[in-house]
C-alpha cells in the first residue's frame, strides 16, 4: 500500500524502515540512564525520530518524489525488471537491536548508535535495491545502526559503552519501507511519512 502526501515545493527526504515501539521504549530507557552523566553534552533523539535510515536524499523535487515512489513500489511488487542486481528485495525479515557504539569511535564519540543484528543480508539487499531506485550510490559502505544521540560541538561526554555492549533492546519484523520528509526548524527536525510501501499479497 502506498500513501501519498501532495507537495508543491522541494522536500528534504530520506528512505527508512520503521522500528517497533517496544524496541524504541527500551532505547529511551538507555538514553535516560546515559543522560544522567552526559547532561547537555549530548542531544538525544526523541522517540519519534528513531528509525533505520537506508538512504538520505537531501532536497528533492515533487517530480523526483513521484518517480521515486514508482520505483520503490516496484521493489515491493517484486518486479520482473528488478532494481537490485541480486534480485528484488524480500519483505518481511527480522532484525534485533543489540549493543551500543559510536562514530567515529567510543573513545571519540560524535554519533551514538544502537547496533543491529538478525537478517542483515536481507537488510543489505533492501538497501542496495533502494540505491538502485534512487540512482545514488553511497560513498561509504552501509553500516546498519539506529542513531540515538549526537554529541554537541565542543563537548567530550563520559559514556559507559561497556555497560551496554551486550544489551538486547528487542526484536521486530520489518514489513514496510518508508519515504520520509524531514523539516528543519530552530527546535530541531520533525519527520513525517510521505509514502509507505508494502509487499503485494
Amino acid at each position: 500500500m502506498v500513501m501519498v502526501i501532495t507537495m508543491n515545493d522541494s522536500v528534504r527526504a530520506f528512505i527508512s524502515v520503521p522500528v517497533a515501539e517496544d524496541v524504541i521504549r527500551n532505547i529511551m530507557r538507555c538514553q535516560k540512564e546515559l543522560a544522567r552523566t552526559t547532561g547537555e553534552a549530548v542531544r538525544w533523539a526523541p522517540e519519534e525520530q528513531i528509525h533505520l535510515t537506508l538512504q538520505f536524499l537531501g532536497n528533492i523535487s515533487p517530480a523526483e518524489i513521484e518517480r521515486l515512489q514508482t520505483r520503490l513500489a516496484a521493489i515491493m511488487n517484486r518486479s520482473a525488471d528488478s532494481l537490485s542486481a541480486r534480485g528484488p528485495a524480500v519483505l518481511p525479515f527480522r532484525l534485533h537491536a543489540h549493543g551500543l557504539g559510536a562514530f567515529p569511535s567510543p573513545s571519540r564519540p560524535r554519533v551514538i548508535w544502537v547496533g543491529l543484528a538478525g537478517q542483515i543480508d536481507e537488510l543489505k539487499q533492501l538497501q542496495a535495491a533502494v540505491e538502485n531506485a534512487t540512482g545514488r550510490k553511497e560513498e561509504r559502505a552501509f553500516h546498519p545502526h539506529l542513531t540515538i544521540g549526537r554529541v554537541r560541538e565542543g563537548h567530550r561526554p563520559k559514556l559507559n559503552f561497556e555497560r551496554w555492549k551486550d544489551e538486547h533492546f528487542g526484536e521486530w519484523e520489518v514489513r514496510e519501507l518508508l519515504l520520509m520528509q524531514s523539516k528543519l526548524s530552530p527546535k530541531g527536525a520533525t519527520h513525517s511519512v510521505i509514502a509507505r510501501f508494502e509487499p503485494c499479497r
